[in-house]
């Protein structure tokens, strides 16, 4: 596990939660922002299927879990690094609800009943 960010000239530590990724907290929200960013393109240009809809969803659960444990991990974190975790967060909701309103692809059975 490293214990600073791999980003060059990135001096930030990696939280244990982040070692896994090699980020500090920081990057780590910038990864998930621009994730989002390419994600959101997705789902309101192009009608996705079940599959690839599942795939985004669990990455939204996936890494809006392990930013919410390392920004409440005991470690100190600066009034920027703050903003940036909200920002990701921000960008994580806004994300499930473009995957919510996404148009249907044909096989995609959202909203309706258990089969």
């Amino acid at each position: 596990m490293p214990d600073r960010c791999s980003i060059p000239l990135c001096k930030g530590p990696v939280p244990s939660e982040l070692g896994a990724e090699g980020l500090c907290i920081s990057h780590f929200a910038q990864a998930i922002e621009d994730a989002c960013a390419g994600l959101r393109r997705e789902t309101a240009q192009t009608a996705i299927g079940p599959d690839r809809g599942r795939a985004i969803a669990e990455f939204i659960t996936a890494r809006g879990t392990l930013l919410a444990r390392a920004a409440t991990s005991s470690e100190r974190i600066s009034n920027d690094t703050k903003m940036r975790i909200l920002n990701g967060l921000l960008c994580l909701m806004n994300l499930r609800e473009n995957l919510d309103r996404r148009p249907q692809a044909p096989g995609d059975r959202r909203g309706s009943a258990p089969a």
